[in-house]
Parts: structure tokens; sequence; C-alpha cells
């Protein structure tokens, strides 16, 4: 999305197409209009794409953790000693089990979607101000550098 937005722009920008002596229905702006639009579609495609990667990995991830986390819940419950299953009533674990995956099959979902949509959103507006102002990149690093010795005197 964001390169088609800067196709478009370069093509507005571009000074062939905003040369008034060339007149609208020649067959050189035909040829660099026809250009500009199959690049255009390129960017469509490669975004539809992406959306389908995207999706196919998010739900083969989603699925893998909902496995782990199962595999997990039971291994922790099958593993405890008699005593837990003598006071425990069945329904109280059928309850919990399927509460955990209630919440896997959701929350999670949710909150793993929310993550990877604020990372390539971060990450798409740090490549479109570095395009656009490179010396973003010399303010940057003494930056990253400070956060990254914060993290460290703070967090073990």
């Amino acid at each position: 999305d964001l390169m088609a937005g800067f196709w478009l722009t370069f093509w507005v920008d571009n000074p062939t197409l905003n040369n008034k002596s060339v007149l609208a229905d020649s067959p050189l702006r035909e040829q660099e209009n026809a250009y500009y639009m199959g690049i255009y579609c390129l960017w469509g495609v490669l975004g539809t794409i992406s959306i389908i990667i995207y999706s196919n990995l998010k739900a083969w991830r989603h699925i893998h953790s909902c496995h782990v986390i199962h595999e997990k819940l039971i291994t922790s419950v099958l593993s405890s000693p008699i005593q837990f299953f003598d006071t425990t009533p069945i329904g109280r674990l059928l309850s919990r089990f399927s509460k955990d995956i209630s919440v896997v099959d959701t929350t999670l979902l949710l909150w793993m979607e929310i993550w990877i949509h604020s990372l390539c959103a971060i990450m798409t507006a740090i490549v479109a101000i570095v395009v656009n102002i490179p010396i973003f990149v010399a303010a940057a690093i003494p930056v990253v550098i400070f956060f990254y010795i914060i993290e460290k005197f703070y967090l073990p």
C-alpha cells in the first residue's frame, strides 16, 4: 500500500506528464501511462500476494501455538499425582480446559494479529521516513544506542 502510494507520487511528478506541449492522446503519453499503470498494477498484485502469505502464515502459527499450549496443558494435568484427581472434580478440569482453549482460540489470535500489524506499521513508517529524510538515520542511531543502554541497565 505504501509503495503504491509512492509510485503514484512518482507518476504524478513525472515532468513529461506535466508537460503542456505534449498532447494528452499522443503515443508517447499513452506509452508512459501504460508503463506507470503496469507498475502500479504490479504493486497491487504484490500487495495481494503478501496478504495471502500473511494470512496463511498467521493461520499456521496460530494452529501450531494452539497445539503446543494444549499439549503442555494435557501433559501438566496428566502428570499430576493421583490425589489431585481424587480431590478435583472432572467438571472443573473440563471447564478449565475449555476456558484455556477458548482464550487461546480468541485472545491469542487477536493479540498476535495486533502485534504483527503494529510491528509492520512501525517498520513501514521507519522505511518511509528513511527514504524521504535520509539524515534521520544519523539522528536515530544514537537514540537507539541510548535506549539499548537504558534497557540493559533496568532490565536484567
